[in-house]
């Protein structure tokens, strides 16, 4: 998906030029998740909260293209930008032929009901794939939920659905995702 969806809610679009005003306005809680993002990663990451941050405010402005984007939007788009660039970077160091490591996420949002176990971000964006292709909205979601931090009452807005519904997929997700993910082990 791109980080830009004509499918935002019109009452708070913004034309992309005013990305730097948002990136601005939204940097405590672009700081916040990247921070959080960071926290598992190995001690000698070679990517830090800013750099991070800074490469998913890149990634946004080469997806805009001059679309409208909502402020909720972006901060979801800026958390799911800075997830890829970390699946980006740690396919790049499993790559080296000098066998490189996996990279090590600790996942947790503070009123998830998750195991804060660590894992591989490899392995969460794989088992994120397998979720979409059974149920793609409540895959959408965990990334909302999860990895953008974003409410329910926010990702019911950006999903077009109610809070219950969205409510019921993560629910139906969480269940999911703990059966994967205890099954990888």
């Amino acid at each position: 998906m791109n980080a830009v969806d004509s499918n935002s809610p019109p009452n708070d679009d913004l034309p992309s030029d005013d990305l730097d005003r948002m990136f601005n306005q939204f940097y405590p809680d672009l700081r916040r998740i990247a921070e959080n993002r960071m926290r598992g990663e190995r001690r000698a990451h070679t990517l830090q909260a800013t750099e991070l941050i800074n490469e998913a405010y890149l990634k946004l402005i080469r997806n805009s293209a001059g679309a409208a984007i909502s402020k909720t939007r972006f901060k979801a788009c800026a958390a799911r930008a800075m997830f890829e660039i970390l699946c980006d970077h740690a396919r790049k160091r499993n790559a080296d032929k000098r066998g490189g490591q996996m990279y090590r996420v600790t996942l947790h949002t503070s009123d998830v009901e998750m195991p804060a176990n660590e894992m591989d971000v490899l392995d969460l964006e794989a088992v994120l794939t397998r979720l979409q292709d059974i149920d793609q909205r409540a895959a959408e979601v965990v990334k909302l939920r999860f990895v953008g931090g974003l409410t329910m009452a926010e990702i019911a807005s950006i999903l077009s659905v109610s809070k219950r519904s969205a409510e019921s997929d993560w629910t139906f997700a969480r269940a999911w995702l703990r059966r994967e993910l205890h099954e990888m082990k």
